[in-house]
Order: C-alpha cells, then structure tokens, then sequence
C-alpha cells in the first residue's frame, strides 16, 4: 500500500504508468478541491490518496481506511485505466481516495462489489 499525501509521493510510487496517472489525477483533484484563498491542501485536514497493492493484508487496509475494501461506503466509485477509483468519507471534509487496480490478484468478490459499485458491468475477465 502507498500512501499519497503530496505530488512528491506520486512520483516516488513504482507502479505502472496507467496506474501513477490516475494516482496523479486523484491527488491533482484533491489539491484543488480543498484548496481555495488563503486555505491550501492539508492531507491531515483533508485526505489524501491511497494505493492498494497486490499483497496488502485486509488488516493493514482496515488500519488505513477504517474498514475493509468489501465493507467500506463508498460515497463514489469509477472506473478508470483499469483502476477502480472509491472515496471513503469520514466527515463533510476528510476523505480517502482510495486506488485500487483491476488486477487478477483482486479476489473475485471484491471485484463484482467495486464494479456494482462503479455501476459497471464486468467484461468477464478474470
């Protein structure tokens, strides 16, 4: 799991460049939309982005968000570059993005939930 908090971190991320652009794109999003006049983007105010990797445990994923990817609602999901892409709020103001990409590591169930959730019908593929 990769933790985004900054275009720095973006750029320190070893991932596919499907993957760091739309990572990219996420925290591009959150810094403008939390900044405006004299108040800028603050991650621990805010939010930040966050990545799941193949190999994340369900107890380090519950310990970032506050719950697990099969339990969490999700004010919004979509699907971009193969990525699935769900905000997890926990007030009107700080919320996680969290990144999570369609790989055949992602357990099947997950899978069907976050296309469900993204209002997508899966292609089939495994």
């Amino acid at each position: 799991m990769k933790i985004v908090k900054c275009m720095e971190d973006v750029e320190a991320i070893a991932a596919s460049p499907n993957i760091k652009a739309v990572v990219k794109g996420e925290m591009e999003a959150l810094i403008k939309g939390m900044s405006s006049g004299e108040v800028h983007y603050n991650p621990d105010r805010d939010g930040y982005v966050v990545l799941v990797e193949q190999g994340d445990t369900q107890e380090a994923i519950r310990n970032e968000i506050g719950t697990s990817l099969m339990n969490a609602l999700w004010e919004g999901m979509k699907f971009v570059n193969n990525t699935f892409v769900g905000v997890v709020l926990f007030n009107n103001e700080y919320g996680l993005s969290v990144v999570i990409p369609d790989a055949s590591w992602l357990d099947m169930q997950l899978r069907m939930k976050l296309f469900y959730e993204a209002d997508i019908v899966p292609d089939g593929k495994a």
